[in-house]
């Protein structure tokens, strides 16, 4: 199956997974991108959170046959200005990473840290085997997404505000 098939299946399945938190009433909502392998969600303080910089996404990985949660740091400095700043990225990773065991309590299973990009940062869930083509398997899928973005949502709120209070109000 070719890279166009995968591209409708996962324009698709992002569609659907919009209309599934919609209907359900969910906090969340998932961004309009849906050409590509991932979606994201806003995270933490929901008035501030575009000016932390701070998302949740769902990727598709391995050909679409695994799917990851990551939380994800994309480095602002202090609001209005609107640059990425990695040193500011690596901040917010440090002030996870010491909190890190109260964000595993709440989650019940632990994230790996990913400071290999310049700039944004991650804390990312193991994969979870899923394959796109199984189409009657996408409810369950989706429903599935959105337990566990809710419960990343919930674990990281309280650390979300924390960084925004100690490095952002001020």
């Amino acid at each position: 199956m070719g890279d166009e098939y995968l591209k409708e299946l996962r324009t698709k399945f992002w569609k659907a997974l919009r209309l599934k938190f919609h209907k359900r009433r969910s906090f969340l909502q998932p961004g309009d991108h849906t050409k590509s392998g991932w979606v994201q969600f806003k995270v933490g303080n929901m008035k501030e959170s575009k000016n932390v910089g701070l998302n949740l996404r769902i990727h598709w990985l391995n050909n679409c046959l695994s799917y990851q949660m990551l939380v994800v740091y994309l480095g602002h400095p202090k609001p209005p200005d609107t640059k990425h700043d990695p040193a500011f990225s690596r901040l917010w990773l440090d002030f996870m990473c010491k909190r890190q065991n109260e964000i595993h309590n709440a989650l019940g299973y632990e994230l790996e840290r990913d400071n290999h990009c310049r700039i944004e940062k991650y804390l990312k869930a193991k994969p979870v085997v899923a394959d796109i083509r199984k189409l009657d398997a996408w409810q369950g899928y989706i429903t599935d997404m959105r337990i566990q973005a809710e419960h990343l949502h919930t674990a990281f709120q309280p650390h979300a505000l924390a960084f925004n209070e100690a490095h952002l109000n001020g």
